[in-house]
């Protein structure tokens, strides 16, 4: 296969991967979400060492602008689901924290 179809397929296989990881996050699943993500970061990654030893042409990148414009919204959308998340993430980190400083001080 060459450098332009492994790109065009990974650009594929990184939606699905994003769209995969918003379901998740929509079953507020987020372990799964993490899990998900380690392959899209893999891919990112094998996406740049390509494209920075082969770039794509205009006419690729031209072609590729809808699917990477689908994937961009999936990531807004799922960042939107991930903010309320992690919020609640934090307050029961802190919550636990101060009981756990609680019972330190009262030798609970």
């Amino acid at each position: 296969m060459d450098t332009t179809a492994q790109s065009l397929e990974l650009y594929r296989e990184l939606e699905m991967v994003h769209r995969a990881m918003l379901d998740s996050a929509r079953g507020d699943d987020w372990e799964e979400v993490a899990r998900i993500g380690q392959r899209a970061e893999a891919i990112t990654t094998q996406l740049a060492g390509i494209e920075r030893i082969h770039p794509l042409d205009v006419e690729t990148r031209n072609a590729l602008a809808p699917l990477m414009q689908r994937t961009l919204d999936l990531v807004s959308e799922l960042r939107k689901l991930a903010e309320p998340a992690r919020a609640d993430r934090a307050a029961q980190l802190a919550s636990n924290a101060q009981r756990n400083k609680l019972n330190d001080s009262y030798g609970v």
